[in-house]
């Protein structure tokens, strides 16, 4: 997932070195077919589909942190319940 972060962090960081480019050596047309493509980049279909199975991904990874601290409170709760009962049971 972090290669996905990375790639479009690439895209955009190569876009900002394109703008001055352009306007150092005068290339509108190419400027405008970045512009075109920016406006257009989040309707991209390997964008959505990169999108989908990054969140997919982040449901999956968060129910499964719930599942464990869950089942870590259910441990500490039966620990805290024994100790309970053996201090019971030395006190009579």
């Amino acid at each position: 997932m972090k290669t996905i972060f990375k790639q479009f962090g690439d895209m955009q960081s190569n876009e900002f070195d394109f703008h001055y480019y352009c306007f150092r050596k005068w290339t509108l047309r190419e400027y405008t077919e970045l512009v075109a493509f920016n406006d257009n980049i989040f309707a991209d279909k390997k964008f959505i589909e990169s999108a989908y199975y990054a969140i997919k991904y982040l449901r999956e990874y968060s129910n499964f942190i719930k599942a464990d601290e869950e089942k870590k409170k259910e441990q500490e709760s039966a620990e805290n319940q024994a100790k309970k009962k053996n201090k019971k049971k030395k006190n009579k």
